[in-house]
């Protein structure tokens, strides 16, 4: 059977790495989703130009991949195509990656707070 190439995850593209690694100093802007367009319950989605970015390049790298295993009729790589992150879950864990632990117990002295 014909299996065809898959990429660990669109998220290891580096245009796509690049975009995430932004998260890291400017987080992504949300808004508030409507009420009748919440599919997967959540209330707010991200926004803004990198987000569209990961968008198309999602799409760019994930369909041509589907349509070839769609062709091949290979029903696992069309699953684990479908099972790659959404743009909102990399964007998630990206900056997940980056955040500081809340609710962390910092102690310093009084040098190491004026140093």
């Amino acid at each position: 059977m014909f299996h065809t190439p898959i990429l660990a995850s669109w998220t290891s593209d580096r245009r796509v790495r690049r975009i995430l690694n932004s998260f890291r100093t400017r987080p992504a802007p949300v808004v508030t989703i409507h009420a009748w367009d919440r599919w997967d319950g959540r209330d707010i989605t991200y926004a803004g130009f990198r987000v569209d970015c990961l968008r198309r390049l999602r799409t760019a790298i994930l369909d041509p991949m589907f349509l070839a295993a769609e062709a091949a009729g290979d029903q696992v790589a069309m699953r684990r195509i479908m099972d790659q992150p959404t743009v909102e879950q990399a964007i998630d864990r990206a900056e997940a990656r980056w955040l500081p632990l809340t609710g962390a117990v910092v102690s310093a002295d009084n040098r190491q707070v004026a140093a």
